[in-house]
């Protein structure tokens, strides 16, 4: 993940594209929405932690409290100036996401594609996406509106929910490039842990009087799915009497395989019917320019349609992956205590306000700690050791000094370096 955007969000009417570089520094008045923005990451985080019926979760005892959706809508949804909003979403929260299409992506659809039949065909070269982004939009109300719009390439997916947490199969509507297209995907009815949108599934409900006689199982299925089904028919538009099934369905197969721009799948497709010169004939020779576009366009969209549950699974992958990896330091952290009580945890996150602190330094090796105090003792000339009493510790700071080290039980220190050492002990992590 890349880039981060987020509309009508407490005091943010619209951010604006925030790239997310390896130090992002917020500067501004107060009052502005600094800490809203940056506490919306464990936000995110608490709810890809969890199935839940609702895109957010606003509460976690462990993280963050936002209170409830209509305490985060921009102004409470009043004198909301939706001309100035984008897309005039209104009384909707909206998050979007830039995100980065891995290299393989088209390589591992293609291997799924060359699992369903054994048919000796030319492959389509594998290459680099052209485009190496792009973005995921989600929009949602406080009742049951939610709507994803995902943009890569040349194609702009808009899937809407109806009825998530509530209905055994929620209602779906998906666009692709402005055209709907019904009954081809159903969704899970929560959204499940580490999920930003919902688990979309094709629909598998086409007869299989019309397959060849000699089908495997997976050509069956590939068949029989809805989406591919109409790629299929597409094709039969084109096909002559001597032009067999399996010729079609290997186009299919290779065209619904491509993760290419128009002007790339164009070239593409323009391949792939080469060797049949009478398909290629019927498209760029019979056919009117407007009629050779039109068909070209319609098998582009549906293309894309097919590569709708490819694009959920891969969004999801990368902002879970993003999010998970959050560390949340609060802005008032836990004042330092002169004994802590041993637990014996293995601790590997820094809670938000720091009282794990000496759970993880009881926590570090002898090779990790030395190292931990050698990076403070460099950089900032002090360095913090935990010492044992029965079944209790404490930490203790030592400053460095060209005369004397200086050591004291971290409470008797100030309240400056309580607040600092969940901060360095992240950074050095």
């Amino acid at each position: 993940m890349k880039t981060i955007e987020l509309r009508n969000f407490r005091s943010l009417i619209d951010t604006g594209v925030i790239t997310l570089n390896r130090l992002t520094v917020l500067v501004g008045q107060n009052s502005l929405g600094k800490s809203s923005f940056l506490r919306s990451f464990p936000l995110l985080k608490q709810s890809l932690l969890a199935d839940r019926q609702k895109p957010l979760i606003w509460y976690s005892p462990n993280l963050v409290d936002f209170g409830s959706y209509k305490e985060v809508l921009y102004k409470n949804g009043k004198d909301l100036d939706i001309s100035k909003t984008k897309d005039n979403i209104g009384e909707s929260i909206e998050f979007v996401f830039g995100i980065d299409i891995p290299k393989n992506f088209e390589r591992d659809i293609r291997q799924w594609g060359r699992s369903l039949s054994s048919f000796d065909h030319n492959e389509v070269n594998s290459q680099e996406v052209s485009v190496k982004s792009g973005t995921l939009s989600i929009q949602f109300d406080d009742a049951d509106k939610f709507i994803a719009i995902y943009q890569f390439l040349d194609w702009k997916w808009e899937v809407s929910f109806s009825g998530m947490g509530r209905d055994e199969r929620p209602k779906i509507s998906v666009k692709v490039n402005g055209v709907e297209y019904s009954d081809m995907y159903f969704s899970e009815s929560i959204f499940g842990r580490k999920r930003i949108v919902p688990r979309l599934l094709r629909i598998h409900s086409v007869s299989n009087k019309k397959m060849p006689q000699k089908s495997s199982d997976l050509l069956l299925g590939f068949w029989q799915n809805n989406v591919t089904y109409q790629v299929i028919q597409k094709i039969k538009e084109i096909q002559f009497g001597r032009t067999n099934e399996e010729t079609v369905i290997d186009i299919t197969k290779r065209l619904t395989s491509l993760v290419r721009s128009r002007e790339e799948f164009n070239t593409e497709f323009e391949k792939i019917i080469a060797p049949h010169k009478l398909m290629k004939r019927r498209v760029y020779q019979t056919m009117t320019e407007q009629e050779s576009e039109k068909f070209v366009e319609d098998l582009f969209n549906l293309c894309g349609l097919n590569l709708l549950s490819d694009i959920n699974e891969m969004v999801n992958d990368q902002i879970a992956s993003y999010f998970e990896n959050v560390q949340y330091i609060a802005p008032i952290r836990a004042t330092a205590e002169r004994y802590y009580r041993r637990q014996d945890l293995a601790v590997n996150d820094i809670n938000p306000q720091g009282q794990n602190i000496p759970a993880m330094l009881a926590s570090m090796r002898k090779k990790e700690l030395k190292q931990w105090n050698d990076w403070t003792s460099e950089n900032f000339g002090v360095y913090f050791s935990l010492e044992s009493m029965g079944n209790n510790d404490s930490i203790y700071l030592t400053q460095l000094n060209e005369k004397q080290n200086i050591k004291n039980n971290l409470a008797d220190v100030g309240f400056g370096y309580s607040q600092i050492l969940p901060i360095l002990l992240y950074l050095w992590r």
